[in-house]
């Protein structure tokens, strides 16, 4: 699997919006290290990114989910 798979992947599983698919979201975000900026870009929704907040990678010590988003 690519990084831009890994995304597409990520995207889908999280339109799916149940336990198992959001489980395997998160472990494909944790193996790859996607950034927030990466999942938004990829069309992944604030509200999802928002919650994934602590798994995703910080590429600044003051990241906000938000601060990307505006």
């Amino acid at each position: 699997m690519t990084r831009e798979s890994a995304l597409n992947e990520v995207f889908g599983l999280l339109n799916k919006d149940n336990f198992k698919s959001r489980q395997k979201a998160r472990d494909i975000i944790t193996l790859f290290g996607l950034e927030a900026e990466e999942l938004c870009e990829a069309g992944v929704d604030y509200e999802n990114v928002k919650a994934f907040e602590n798994l995703i990678e910080k590429p600044y010590s003051t990241f906000s989910a938000s601060s990307i988003i505006s």
